[in-house]
């Protein structure tokens, strides 16, 4: 019986798929064996302690953020007790546990050399996606297993990112600020104080060097210490300080509100909690709302000050 001549179109065709799908699947699995063996044994971080499992994949974090529902830092306080105050918590991450060494760690290039300023200094998403990719990395777990997905993500455009997952936009807010196309009122405005503030910054500065122009006069910013300070010409341009303005916009906003609903969630949550800091509060705030209490007094209660060193830590 002679078989249609399609069949064998379709069976050399499948063949085909076969075959490619053998060899994408070898060369996935040596690529995952070589990499296995990189990290646990030629990486920079392959000499510190920690589950040998979590130094080899990202699966392992994968696990405990979303199968356990976000239970990895209670799992990484539990490797901090096994292998002690530095733990190797993922195949690029490290988990320090020591106060000591803060001042070791952020230092700047005078104590000793780092290539890591220039991507601080880059602002809130002033030069592209990456803080936007960085927000969906934290809310979806599923990109710690495929880190590839990061590198795929960031070759979407960015307003398709943005309308599948609108939690990004708040740093789109953030760009307006400094870039007023487009911008409503209220962002405009936040823009022209800040470019006022650097304007004005330069012209004290060249008022102070210029003893003709009557000397400097008005207040001293952030912007006067930066100009005055050593650093190139390079990174004293408008958009350098822009994005100095734009990292101390985010920090004194974004960050501060979020740690304090994180605080308050927690005091709402356990009802001891909150009784215990209602009666610690209740002899400095009884002339209150009339009579604020001042800072001072605030400093002297001493659950509320464990509270806040809790919240921040």
């Amino acid at each position: 019986m002679d078989l249609p001549l399609h069949y064998f179109s379709v069976w050399a065709l499948g063949q085909k798929l076969f075959s490619l799908a053998l060899v994408v699947a070898l060369y996935a699995i040596l690529y995952s064996f070589v990499l296995v063996v990189y990290r646990l044994a030629f990486s920079k971080l392959s000499g510190f302690p920690g589950p040998k499992v979590a130094a080899a994949t990202y699966w392992y974090e994968f696990y405990f953020d979303w199968l356990r529902k976000g239970k990895y830092v209670f799992e990484i306080e539990k490797m901090h007790e096994i292998y002690g105050p530095i733990v190797r918590i993922n195949p690029d991450e490290l988990s320090i546990n020591d106060p000591e060494a803060y001042n070791d760690i952020y230092v700047s290039e005078s104590r000793r050399r780092t290539d890591n300023y220039h991507s601080f200094i880059k602002g809130i998403d002033f030069d592209g996606q990456s803080n936007l990719i960085f927000t969906l990395v934290l809310s979806i777990p599923l990109f710690t297993a495929f880190p590839l997905l990061v590198w795929i993500v960031g070759l979407i455009p960015e307003p398709i990112v943005l309308w599948a997952f609108p939690s990004g936009r708040i740093f789109d807010k953030f760009k307006k600020v400094f870039y007023p196309a487009a911008a409503p009122p209220y962002l405009y405005s936040l823009m022209q104080v800040a470019l006022r503030h650097v304007a004005m910054a330069k012209k004290r500065k060249s008022n102070s060097s210029n003893p003709d122009k009557g000397g400097s006069h008005g207040p001293t910013t952030l912007f006067n210490h930066i100009l005055d300070s050593d650093m190139p010409e390079s990174e004293l341009s408008d958009e350098r300080l822009a994005k100095e303005a734009q990292v101390l916009l985010g920090d004194g906003t974004a960050s501060t509100a979020r740690t304090i609903t994180y605080i308050s969630y927690y005091i709402l949550s356990y009802p001891h909690i909150r009784a215990k800091l209602q009666q610690e509060l209740r002899e400095v705030m009884a002339s209150y709302p009339p009579q604020v209490p001042c800072l001072t007094e605030l400093e002297r209660i001493p659950y509320l000050q464990a509270l806040i060193k809790e919240g921040l830590r």
